[in-house]
């Protein structure tokens, strides 16, 4: 069956009657077609995600309004964690840059100026500056990744809870999208997913035998 994802900036120009295609098309379809810009799991698609559950959720009541929410918010933290994990990586980078200036002011504090003389005290305020500098940036990073591993442990929780509803769309596109994020964003051995493989694998069969028995 050929699904529309709905993302706006696949459709072509900005016009009203293609976001009302698109809203449409979730509208009709539900949670695999909201899910659908996770294909390509970045920042911006998981707003369009996020954009696309809330919708949604505005025409449920009940459990099913409940899961687009639930979703909304996880797609949402999730990215969020990895945007500031993302973020203090960059603040890192610059911290990186001006500890060693410090340093290098430091080693300079000690060279004799023109009168033989040096400057012990200039020397160690600027070395104790750089180390600050070091320390701060390492920490900001350490908790953003702890923020973004406790996302991912809810990511699992959900997968989880959807794997036991049997919805399996849901299932595969939050183990993929899941996957992805720790990759790219995680040293390995700071998360492994508690979703095991051979379960991917069930969820993955099961939903090729829906599929087929659809056609």
């Amino acid at each position: 069956m050929t699904r529309t994802i709905c993302n706006p900036r696949g459709c072509l120009g900005t016009s009203a009657w293609c976001a009302l295609a698109c809203l449409t098309s979730v509208l009709a379809a539900g949670l695999p077609v909201a899910l659908g810009p996770l294909q390509n799991p970045d920042l911006a698609n998981a707003k369009w995600t996020v954009t696309n559950l809330t919708k949604l959720a505005t025409t449920q009541s009940g459990a099913a309004k409940a899961q687009s929410e639930r979703l909304a918010v996880l797609i949402k933290n999730l990215f969020s964690a990895e945007y500031q994990l993302t973020e203090a990586v960059k603040a890192g980078k610059q911290a990186a840059i001006e500890a060693r200036r410090k340093e290098r002011i430091s080693e300079d504090w000690m060279k004799p100026n023109i009168l033989g003389r040096i400057n012990e005290v200039a020397s160690k305020e600027s070395l104790a500056k750089a180390v600050a500098l070091r320390q701060e940036a390492a920490q900001h990073i350490a908790d953003a990744q702890q923020a973004l591993v406790a996302q991912l442990l809810e990511t699992d929780s959900v997968i989880e809870d959807f794997s036991k509803l049997e919805d399996f769309d849901v299932v595969i596109v939050l183990v993929e999208t899941s996957a992805t994020v720790a990759a790219r964003s995680l040293p390995k051995e700071m998360f492994s997913s508690a979703f095991p493989p051979e379960n991917v694998a069930k969820a993955r069969e099961a939903l090729r035998l829906r599929r087929e028995h659809k056609k």
